[in-house]
């Protein structure tokens, strides 16, 4: 009997998430790293001044943060193509986490926006307080913190099974399955412990999304490299089909 299977692409599934991955991670570094850690601070005075006077470069990471998850969407996909052959269900159940995580991030940027608008003084707020504008827009900012904090937590799910499915996959190394569930943890972890509000060495440093970010950049250049073993793939999705 005929298997469609034979006709598919792992590799093609592989380098397409692993681009995609590599996108994301360079965009979510430029939107949530390297814009806040510019343009805010502890002062709510410092912070409004900052973003009014570059205002372009603020708008610029939104737009950068919104294409992370326009960049996400297919990435999942692939990646959904990619591990369905080991578990359907579960592979599954990590698009279904993953949804969610990719809309509270999406939502996440209208703090962003309305940090924005509020300093700028729009509309019915063109008579307030300066000094009451600029902290309005210090608690839009920390309202967005939270809500990426709440997509990081879904997010930690989706590494766990996506390194159990690649540990048990046999068409990708296992180390990269266990570097996935250690993201997972420290993902997870990180939220609950900003929930908790545990501080863990100097405040507002992410200690555990380091080692994360760092698991998550090398299964991307893995796919985007190395890709996966074709033959084990197909194999799998054989007995799957």
């Amino acid at each position: 009997m005929h298997n469609p299977n034979a006709k598919l692409s792992p590799q093609l599934y592989a380098r397409t998430a692993g681009f995609l991955y590599l996108l994301v991670i360079i965009l979510g570094g430029f939107a949530y790293g390297y814009v806040p850690g510019r343009l805010v601070s502890a002062s709510v005075v410092t912070t409004g001044s900052a973003i009014l006077t570059h205002e372009t470069l603020w708008r610029i990471g939104v737009v950068a943060a919104l294409l992370v998850v326009v960049c996400g969407i297919p990435q999942l996909l692939c990646e959904y193509l990619l591990l369905r052959p080991v578990q359907r269900n579960l592979a599954l159940l990590a698009v279904f986490f993953n949804l969610i995580s990719l809309t509270i991030e999406s939502l996440s940027n209208i703090g962003f926006i309305g940090a924005l608008f509020i300093l700028k003084g729009r509309d019915s707020l063109s008579a307030v307080n300066p000094h009451q504008l600029q902290a309005w827009a210090s608690l839009a900012i920390e309202l967005h913190d939270q809500a990426v904090n709440i997509s990081f937590l879904f997010f930690g799910c989706v590494c766990l099974l996506y390194g159990y499915l690649i540990f048990k996959s046999g068409f990708l190394p296992r180390f990269l399955g266990i570097l996935m569930a250690v993201a997972g943890v420290c993902y997870a972890a990180n939220s609950l412990i900003t929930f908790m509000a545990i501080h863990l060495g100097p405040a507002g440093f992410p200690w555990l999304l380091l080692p994360a970010g760092l698991c998550e950049l090398v299964l991307c250049l893995w796919l985007l490299i190395a890709g996966v073993n074709a033959a084990k793939w197909l194999e799998r999705a054989g007995l799957a089909a």
